[in-house]
């Protein structure tokens, strides 16, 4: 019988998982690739989107101002530029940011990670 290590903090390891099968493997890869390509895309959207608002923006922006605006101003003065488009940046790259992270924090673990976690645990005892 296995028991299951204990480490300094007194908390329980889990022992090792079993070798995972081919099917289990399949499952994993498909998930990760979708969340991949769902990266992708949202990466892409936010590229297209921006260049849009951008264009956008600056129409606006030329239209306001008589022309070409000088400065940036959020007091809409002839001649100042309102940088509504920052926040909107912002907040899109923002959110394409947690996807990324998202996608990193549900990776498949591979054996190797596996393996170095337990013996480092129990180098610790």
């Amino acid at each position: 019988m296995l028991e299951t290590p204990v480490g300094t903090n007194g908390r329980t390891t889990p022992p090792a998982p079993a070798a995972r099968d081919g099917e289990t493997l399949r499952e994993q890869a498909v998930a990760h690739l979708e969340r991949v390509r769902k990266l992708k895309f949202d990466a892409a959207l936010f590229a297209v989107g921006i260049l849009v608002v951008g264009g956008v923006w600056a129409l606006t922006e030329y239209q306001n101002s008589g022309g070409w605006p000088a400065r940036l101003s959020e007091h809409g003065n002839p001649g100042d530029w309102n940088p509504w488009i920052a926040y909107v940046v912002l907040v899109w790259g923002f959110l394409v940011v947690l996807d990324a992270l998202k996608m990193y924090r549900h990776r498949p673990l591979k054996e190797g990670e596996i393996e170095r976690e337990v013996e480092r645990l129990a180098a610790r005892d």
